[in-house]
């Protein structure tokens, strides 16, 4: 008899460690599995220029089997890689330090009497709002994250966009354990994993509220990413005769540094 192999369909992958092959009779005899399994080998090690480490038979009538040839994750994924004009699809967001002079918003000033220094960060002791410090922090540390598989119908130009508008904000409403105030999304990626799904990955760094610090005599409660600052002034301290210049907080601020975002619009 003739046995033929017929490579079906080249389904594999890291996930999918085959090939599966057809073979049938043209030459009205009964399929015998060694045989069967012996030219799909043949046919799939050509096919594929590598070697099989094993197989999986299958009788599917008298005349027709189906062998699934096996190789090694290493081939399959040389195997895999995209041939010329492959058009692969796929984003990256991330944010970067913080860097600002001005906050977003003033939470809180204590007392509430403090000047406002027109929203100033960190202006140094006997100095003016012109010569504020500003605050320089680098991204936040990713604590958190979420993976997802979604259909390539969810991941639409304005999911991306919307997706890279929430890159570097921080989240207005609870979010799943999260309070309000508590997560940041750092990193935002996504790519196309075949024609009908995506591989979706995002990166949160966490900081939990702050109750009950004391800057000086004063007491302040923020969310973990408000920014909390001092003013100072020189005061003298000490004994007559031992008198010293003493730095002492006259104002401490809570200041809004990042954005918030509606972290429900993730689609996760």
């Amino acid at each position: 008899m003739a046995l033929q192999a017929i490579i079906e369909k080249e389904s594999g992958s890291l996930y999918n460690d085959s090939i599966p092959c057809f073979v049938y009779d043209d030459g009205g005899a009964d399929v015998f599995k060694v045989a069967s399994a012996t030219k799909a080998i043949a046919v799939a090690d050509a096919y594929t220029g590598g070697t099989a480490t094993d197989y999986r038979f299958q009788r599917l009538s008298d005349k027709t089997a189906r062998v699934e040839v096996l190789y090694s994750p290493s081939l399959l994924r040389r195997l895999s890689l995209p041939s010329v004009g492959t058009v692969e699809r796929g984003f990256n967001f991330a944010m970067g330090p913080i860097d600002r002079t001005f906050a977003l918003e003033r939470v809180a000033k204590f007392p509430s009497s403090a000047p406002d220094m027109m929203l100033a960060i960190n202006i140094p002791s006997g100095m003016h709002v012109d010569e504020a410090r500003g605050v320089h922090l680098p991204a936040p540390t990713e604590k958190h994250w979420i993976r997802k598989t979604v259909s390539t119908a969810t991941v639409t130009q304005t999911y991306v966009e919307t997706i890279a508008s929430l890159v570097g904000t921080v989240n207005q409403n609870a979010y799943g354990v999260y309070p309000a105030g508590s997560l940041c999304l750092v990193r935002a990626s996504g790519n196309q994993r075949d024609n009908d799904s995506w591989s979706l990955y995002f990166g949160f760094g966490y900081e939990p509220p702050v109750t009950g610090y004391q800057i000086g005599q004063f007491t302040v409660s923020y969310d973990g990413f408000d920014y909390p600052w001092a003013y100072y002034i020189r005061e003298l301290a000490g004994a007559t005769g031992e008198k010293f210049l003493e730095l002492k907080p006259s104002y401490v601020y809570v200041d809004r540094i990042l954005r918030r975002g509606n972290f429900a619009n993730l689609g996760i």
